[in-house]
């Protein structure tokens, strides 16, 4: 079963992609959203944020 999961959802990204750069549209998951309503600022991460503890800021 796992590998029909699989099978089907690389099949179903390529017809999203092949529609999407067909240029007749785009289309998206619903899980998506239609417009973002925040985004995370990048410039203060760390290059390595999820293994050099002494890197996290320090709030007191």
């Amino acid at each position: 079963r796992a590998d029909n999961t699989k099978i089907n959802s690389k099949a179903l990204m390529n017809v999203v992609d092949k529609i999407n750069h067909s240029g007749l549209g785009n289309v998206f998951f619903a899980s998506q959203g239609v417009s973002p309503q925040w985004s995370m600022k990048r410039e203060h991460l760390s290059p390595a944020y999820t293994t050099r503890w002494d890197e996290l800021p320090k709030v007191y």
